[in-house]
């Protein structure tokens, strides 16, 4: 005759699974409004004293908005502001985005070297710049920029 031992399942600690946190976004920068390029260019002064201070380096960009069409003034001012968005979203938190005139931004890169700034501007023409849809419009809208490096 066989015999059974009945029991009653005990609990078995399971090893403890980690849940990998979700993955973490650095925030976009803020667009600086400034009144002129005077300004902008006191701005990479600034930066570039504190870069030297720490012994990093700091390139800089310039970006010009052109439209292919010209829109009217709201929809310019909107489509400057998506221009402005979509430039923040590619930059690291570190970086600072600047706007002046309306239709000129500058981006400053702290620890980039000019070589990798140049990458960084190509970036952000090719994905800032192209069609924008706004309500029922398309506009076409292109960037072009350069990259200076402060003075040492």
């Amino acid at each position: 005759m066989l015999q059974m031992k009945a029991s009653t399942p005990t609990a078995v600690p399971l090893p403890e699974r980690r849940v990998p946190p979700p993955p973490r976004h650095a925030p976009p920068a803020l667009v600086e409004d400034l009144a002129s390029a005077d300004d902008f260019t006191r701005l990479v002064e600034r930066q570039a004293r504190r870069c030297r201070r720490d012994g990093q380096v700091l390139s800089a960009l310039g970006l010009q908005v052109q439209f292919e069409t010209g829109p009217d003034e709201t929809l310019a001012a909107q489509l400057l502001a998506e221009c402005a968005r979509r430039l923040c979203s590619r930059v690291r938190a570190s970086d600072s985005v600047a706007r002046w005139q309306s239709t000129h931004f500058g981006v400053l890169l702290p620890r980039c070297e000019p070589v990798h700034a140049q990458a960084v501007l190509a970036r952000l023409t090719r994905f800032a710049g192209g069609h924008y849809r706004l309500g029922e419009q398309l506009l076409d809208l292109s960037l072009q920029g350069q990259v200076f490096s402060p003075a040492p």
